[in-house]
């Protein structure tokens, strides 16, 4: 991913940007359109983070997903 901008920093601030750092391109997805709609940023992580744990992401994310250290479910959102 790469960012060009004309150097308007100023402007910089007020592009929705989300980056994810697996590939769950949905939960991606939500948390841009919760931030895009001016939701705060902490709502927007949380969004895409709950789609994943509704979907259970590649089987590891939400109910029945990988235990924590401490051998139980951790979910994020």
């Amino acid at each position: 991913m790469s960012l060009v901008f004309d150097g308007a920093q100023d402007h910089l601030a007020t592009i929705p940007i989300v980056i994810n750092t697996w590939p769950f391109t949905t939960a991606t997805e939500q948390a841009f359109n919760a931030i895009s709609k001016m939701n705060s940023v902490l709502d927007a992580i949380e969004e895409g983070c709950n789609v994943c744990e509704i979907m259970q992401c590649d089987f590891t994310v939400g109910y029945g997903g990988s235990p924590d250290t401490s051998g139980e479910t951790t979910l994020d959102a």
